[in-house]
């Protein structure tokens, strides 16, 4: 059985881990800068923002987006929870499209069916690592002046028709949580293809909170504990613990998302 945790860790990554950790570069600085241009580069993203997670970047992505209480977000009717919870923070109604059984992906000849005049974006989710029909989905986004959002969370490498997936979209977010196929421990990142959107992120960005000690000493954890719990020998005495772990957070993902409902 593979390990929820077996995410390939060096020794030396460790070493430089504990390196920033010392100079104050853990979650900062010229080592995230040089992350963000090299990110850019590989999707063939015009700008690319970091942040604490996934999660935080779809949200900013929305936010930027300057959409109204009760527009219309066209979300996969099969994904994970956080998409729908972004979503509702911002006061924006998620309309559920289902997924092709085949793929797990939004299905695109049934994005028009539920479509109204308050409909203003698509969320892609590129679900398992298997990329979605971009052509498709762009082509209703395009048709009916609906910006393009493309969830990576999963797929970072992943390729439809040639190019990347992260690159169809006005934005694309990433996420480097544990368990995806590349981790810092925690984190995300928003690539904006959309010249237009680039400021309105950047002064959101701006105006977020540095993190404090707390949250490096968090990401520092969850790296030693990947690396810790990936051996075939040590992960079964931690087994119980993590997905105990994975099932409380998603058990609270789904408890925000239905007290946002009825408020």
């Amino acid at each position: 059985m593979i390990p929820i945790t077996a995410i390939p860790i060096s020794s030396d990554e460790i070493f430089t881990l504990f390196q920033k950790f010392i100079t104050g570069e853990a979650v900062d600085g010229k080592s995230v800068d040089k992350f963000e241009n090299e990110l850019g580069r590989y999707v063939g993203s015009k700008k690319v923002f970091s942040f604490n997670a996934g999660r935080t970047a779809l949200y900013v992505g929305l936010q930027a987006l300057g959409l109204k209480a009760g527009d219309e977000i066209i979300v996969p009717a099969y994904t994970c929870a956080i998409v729908f919870e972004a979503v509702l923070r911002l006061g924006l109604k998620p309309l559920l499209v289902d997924v092709n059984p085949e793929t797990c992906n939004i299905d695109p000849e049934r994005i028009t069916n539920v479509m109204s005049q308050r409909t203003k974006a698509i969320v892609a989710v590129h679900l398992f690592g298997c990329p979605c029909e971009m052509d498709a989905v762009a082509d209703v986004s395009r048709e009916h002046g609906l910006y393009l959002i493309e969830d990576v969370a999963q797929a970072l490498g992943a390729e439809y028709q040639g190019k990347k997936a992260g690159s169809f979209g006005d934005l694309a977010m990433f996420s480097f949580g544990p368990g995806k196929c590349l981790t810092g421990g925690e984190g995300g990142a928003l690539a904006a293809n959309n010249e237009s959107l680039i400021n309105p992120i950047a002064k959101i960005h701006a105006e977020l909170p540095n993190p404090n000690w707390k949250w490096v000493l968090h990401v520092m954890r969850n790296i030693v504990a990947m690396k810790t719990f990936s051996n075939s020998w040590l992960y079964p005495l931690a087994r119980a613990q993590v997905e105990e772990s994975v099932r409380n957070t998603d058990d609270m993902i789904v408890q925000n998302c239905l007290t946002l409902l009825k408020s």
